[in-house]
């Protein structure tokens, strides 16, 4: 399987939402903060997902939005 350029940058963007989050815990910030990286990293995603149609860009949308959710709820 080889990746395109746009799943490429979904794979960098679900990895810095996920890694901004949990460097935001680290630093004893509220879960609500935190949730704001995989919220951000959820629409880059999705936007990079829809033209081309790449499933695997969905799954990473899909993933970050629960992150997202979960984490802002978590209060």
């Amino acid at each position: 399987m080889t990746l395109t350029g746009a799943e490429l940058i979904a794979i960098a963007t679900s990895g810095w939402g996920l890694l901004s989050a949990v460097l935001t815990l680290a630093l004893k910030e509220s879960s609500r903060d935190a949730s704001l990286y995989p919220f951000i990293a959820a629409v880059v995603c999705f936007l990079v997902a829809v033209p081309p149609g790449s499933y695997f860009s969905g799954a990473l949308f899909v993933g970050s939005l629960m992150l997202g959710v979960f984490l802002y709820r978590d209060e």
